[in-house]
């Protein structure tokens, strides 16, 4: 193995300034060289060097690498393997790399098309913001127009609407939805408690059925045990609402439970009532990205989102560590 890596580092070497030396070359380890004074930590100095000096082995201005299959495996490995998966970690990154590639180039282009989808797939919380920075920094502003169909651009830019506004750390968009009186209408503002549980979710689907009495064994058991200071505003996102009634008195669900209905959907300018709803306020199917359920939020008593789309051994695990950090 030495063998051939000397082999290759030679030959990158000696061609360096031929394609053939360049694709050599982002093929090779970085070499990571030992601290040059005593320190604490050996590991965690040679995993900041090998973060920082990634890509120093790779020409980012030279075009003809932006398609190679080489390029592409280095990103995937870098933006998902090496660096710290948190989204404003992410973030960073990003931007300081394609700062180093030149705009509209082929890399440039290359770099766009993978980074944009490299992290919506994840199921770690929160990498919806990565999706949305990208879109908003570097393919809605007008910057891929000239190479990104206009088309696809127009399918993204309204998906990339829905998710900006509840994204980690933003103010929950307000809810004011009617109880199963359908007379009733419930602010989310209005729930004054230093934790919100905002979960949308329906009667009749199949994984809320097992999922939804899970949350409120858990909600019961804060009430009974804890001093946390909780409480849930449950939308079912039914139309029928018979069967979430009889589901919320078969499992006695006691916390703050609303809905829409046929009528307000149909014709949701009968329920604007001035200073108590508005139609943003009574159609979470816009404010909110409600394409599947259960969806859960976790909300501060500002009504800021501290976490999204967890389930119910997920939450309190989330709570616990919101409580710890005093979020």
């Amino acid at each position: 193995d030495k063998g051939v890596l000397n082999y290759q580092k030679n030959l990158a070497e000696t061609h360096k300034d031929k394609l053939v030396g360049k694709l050599i070359n982002m093929s090779v380890e970085i070499d990571i060289p030992e601290p040059d004074k005593e320190i604490e930590d050996t590991a965690l100095f040679k995993f900041d060097y090998y973060k920082h000096h990634y890509w120093d082995n790779i020409d980012l201005n030279d075009d003809r690498l932006g398609k190679s299959a080489l390029f592409y495996n280095q990103m995937e490995k870098y933006f998902t393997k090496v660096i710290p998966q948190a989204p404003d970690t992410i973030i960073k990154r990003i931007d300081e790399f394609l700062s180093q590639v030149d705009q509209g180039g082929i890399m440039w282009k290359s770099s766009i098309e993978f980074l944009i989808y490299a992290h919506i797939k994840t199921k770690i919380m929160g990498m919806d913001a990565v999706y949305v920075h990208m879109a908003d920094n570097y393919i809605l502003n007008g910057k891929c127009d000239d190479w990104i169909d206009k088309e696809k651009i127009d399918k993204i830019r309204p998906k990339v609407n829905k998710m900006r506004p509840t994204l980690i750390g933003k103010t929950a968009p307000n809810l004011i939805l009617a109880d199963s009186t359908e007379k009733n209408w419930i602010n989310l503002k209005s729930v004054k408690h230093k934790y919100t549980l905002l979960i949308f979710w329906a009667d009749d689907c199949g994984h809320c059925q097992k999922e939804i009495p899970k949350f409120h064994a858990f909600y019961d058991s804060i009430k009974k045990n804890t001093n946390i200071d909780l409480e849930v505003y449950a939308v079912c996102t039914s139309i029928e609402n018979d069967g979430w009634i009889k589901f919320i008195d078969k499992h006695n669900l006691d916390w703050i439970n609303v809905s829409d209905f046929q009528d307000m959907r149909d014709t949701p300018e009968k329920y604007i009532i001035n200073g108590s709803t508005t139609l943003k306020s009574i159609n979470y199917r816009n404010s909110y990205d409600v394409f599947v359920t259960p969806i859960a939020y976790l909300l501060d008593e500002n009504k800021k989102i501290i976490a999204k789309q967890f389930d119910s051994e997920q939450f309190h695990h989330i709570l616990t560590v919101s409580i710890n950090n005093n979020f």
